[in-house]
């Protein structure tokens, strides 16, 4: 036994008459016999295609996909000729309905590159469907996919294991998404097979030693099941099936590798007319087994987002062996098997003779328009709580295509998601910070192109950098993403910060020097980073950007040093202290001496009030000028420091130490005395 086949075999020579049996597709089929001459690899295409029924345009994009998969080499009867007759132009409206589907396969062919990682593989997938953006091209691309796996090309065995591993990991999930689990389950298998072949001999071992005995439960089962629904006067089918390979495999991972802990190698299906008649099955076989509570699951009520539907129960039979059932409708079983085709294998059927495609070119299904099924027709007299579960029968699901997202490629084949309208610049800072501070350039698709102008959907872009460059501030008004926008106006913060920590240290240095002290030999030594975090809590590097910035004076850091030259003389930024006393200028000698001696006989001359003489000077961290505001402090050395009635030393000073100072003008140039 295996999955039930819902197109009805009988009818498949009638579906491809009738796509393609249009006399002006008679020079592609000629050309596909010619190109291909083995009738099974265009009869295994064939009978896919005629499974799924997608609309003619498709079918023809996928034949001329499977012929022609570079466009340069295209037919010229797939081209406009704008002076042919009305017959010709005929037969190119056939080819033009079909070529822009043929270019999106052609466009998402290189996906088969794609890394293997588990992050690229989910990206590979969201592009796929963004580049498609079209459930029935979906299913064609599907289709492409496995009938290559079947009939491969020559292909060394890395080539080989790319390929399943595209199979595995792109396409059997993608078949998922929209529900086309025949596809999914078959690229899973022959995937596995190539990428874990001793694996894959091994399970086919373990599972053919049950194969009688397994046989004889299905047998027993499936006859018990359809004895107590013919009792129960419901129209049913009944299936056995057993789990495929793969499957196994994966379940093999969650019971510790131990064959023997999985029970049910074997489900049933049970398929009824109504959804009334799936909860009445369902009762009958709980009546009859027992289940296993944690093991049910009501997807009729909340079905999945492929749109499938169905109950799942496990009941112990009577040998206490696990059975597994699936309950369901033939329209939810059509929908189960074929996913988003059954929708428009739905629409081609009701029409007789079949003939997908013929009068509806190019629809985007992916929201199909929902149509009375025709099992609730005769449900007026069913109560509300069955009706509203009736409804919800009617479901029809959705697809994500990520309209609003473009998917970029770089020339390794590394895939990167993107919004749309975004530009190299986003795409080269999603690469790495590095990439997007450097980029000069870029080149799209192989030519180069301007940094503004926004990138297409599966484009492949190579970005070129310089050491040279730096961010600009213009690039804010290119970029699209929050991220790159982000990146940038920190590299411009870290610009500015870098330009002030420069004119810092040469502003720094200069004033270190005209004092006479090494600025080199202090940073060296440590003394300018714990002095900067002594007194201001902060890192010398962010001392430098202030001084640069101009929000702190460099004079204020000389005058840290200056005061502990021979432990004399206040803080330039606090003043001088009442622990830190000062010294005259006879007492000190070599750079201070003269540094005090200029200070105090400059010729800006003071009266202190309320003291005999005493030695003053001028404070550095404000440096009052002639007619300035002042105000006096003690040291305990007994000299006057005078600082600016507005600078901020004073507030960190004792108040009792405080003398009222002022300028004396009344004494000519003649009398001052000089520092000679």
């Amino acid at each position: 036994m295996g999955d039930d086949v819902q197109w009805k075999k009988a009818e498949k020579p009638q579906i491809i008459q009738n796509v393609l049996g249009h006399p002006q597709l008679r020079p592609l089929i000629d050309d596909w016999e010619r190109r291909e001459p083995d009738p099974r690899i265009r009869s295994s295409l064939n009978d896919k295609l005629a499974r799924l029924s997608p609309d003619r345009p498709f079918w023809v994009a996928a034949l001329l996909f499977d012929l022609y998969q570079n466009p340069e080499t295209l037919p010229t009867y797939c081209k406009t000729a704008a002076d042919q007759g009305s017959e010709e132009e005929s037969s190119n409206e056939i080819f033009q309905e079909a070529l822009p589907h043929y270019f999106r396969l052609q466009k998402v062919s290189t996906v088969s590159n794609t890394p293997k990682v588990e992050k690229q593989a989910n990206l590979a997938i969201r592009m796929i469907a963004s580049l498609l953006s079209d459930v029935q091209l979906v299913s064609v691309y599907l289709a492409l996919r496995m009938q290559k796996l079947e009939w491969p090309e020559p292909l060394d065995d890395e080539e080989k294991q790319q390929s399943a591993w595209i199979n595995l990991y792109v396409d059997a999930p993608l078949a998922s998404r929209i529900g086309i689990f025949w596809i999914k389950s078959e690229l899973e298998d022959r995937a596995f097979q190539i990428l874990q072949p001793e694996q894959y001999a091994d399970l086919k071992r373990l599972v053919a030693r049950k194969r009688d005995q397994r046989r004889m439960l299905v047998d027993k089962t499936l006859q018990e099941i359809q004895k107590m629904l013919q009792e129960a006067g419901l129209k049913h089918q009944v299936q056995g099936r057993y789990k495929r390979f793969y499957s196994i495999f994966e379940k093999l991972k969650r019971v510790d590798d131990d064959f023997e802990k999985i029970h049910d190698l074997t489900g049933f299906r049970v398929l009824v007319e109504h959804v009334r008649d799936c909860f009445t099955a369902l009762s009958y076989i709980h009546e009859r087994w027992i289940p296993i509570d944690d093991r049910y699951k009501d997807y009729i009520s909340q079905p999945k987002p492929n749109g499938y539907q169905s109950l799942h129960t496990t009941v112990l039979n009577d040998e206490g062996e696990p059975l597994e059932i699936q309950i369901r409708t033939q329209e939810m079983h059509r929908v189960a098997e074929n996913g988003f085709a059954a929708h428009w294998l739905y629409k081609s059927s009701s029409d007789s003779p079949h003939s997908p495609g013929e009068n509806n070119p190019g629809k985007d299904l992916s929201h199909p328009r929902k149509k009375k099924n025709p099992e609730m027709q005769s449900n007026e007299s069913l109560p509300d709580s069955v009706k509203k579960i009736e409804k919800k029968s009617d479901f029809q699901p959705g697809f994500e295509f990520y309209s609003d997202k473009i998917f970029v490629r770089t020339p390794k084949r590394d895939i990167f998601e993107l919004p749309r309208g975004a530009t190299a610049i986003d795409f080269a800072y999603a690469i790495h910070t590095g990439v997007g501070n450097r980029i000069v350039g870029a080149k799209t698709n192989g030519t180069i192109t301007k940094l503004e102008i926004p990138l297409e959907n599966g484009d492949t872009v190579e970005i070129m950098t310089s050491t040279k460059q730096v961010p600009r501030k213009e690039w804010l008004d290119l970029v699209k993403t929050r991220h790159a926008r982000n990146k940038i106006k920190h590299a411009l913060l870290e610009q500015h910060r870098e330009t002030c920590r420069k004119q810092g240290t040469e502003m720094l240095e200069k004033e270190f020097r005209g004092n006479g002290l090494n600025l080199s030999k202090m940073i060296r030594d440590g003394k300018m980073d714990q002095e900067c975090r002594t007194r201001k809590n902060q890192s010398f590097e962010h001392i430098l950007f202030c001084i640069g910035d101009g929000s702190i004076r460099c004079e204020e850091l000389s005058g840290w040093f200056l005061e502990k030259s021979k432990e004399v003389g206040p803080s330039v930024d606090e003043g001088p202290t009442e622990t830190g006393g000062e010294v005259s200028a006879q007492e000190s000698g070599g750079l201070q001496e003269k540094l005090f001696r200029e200070t105090v006989y400059k010729g800006d001359h003071l009266i202190v009030e309320g003291t005999a003489r005493v030695n003053t000077r001028l404070a550095k961290c404000c440096l009052p000028k002639q007619g300035d505001p002042i105000r006096g402090y003690l040291t305990q050395g007994g000299a006057v420091t005078v600082h600016h009635q507005l600078c901020r030393s004073l507030r960190k000073l004792n108040p009792d130490r405080m003398l009222s100072v002022h300028w004396d003008t009344s004494l000519s140039k003649e009398k001052e005395v000089h520092s000679d």
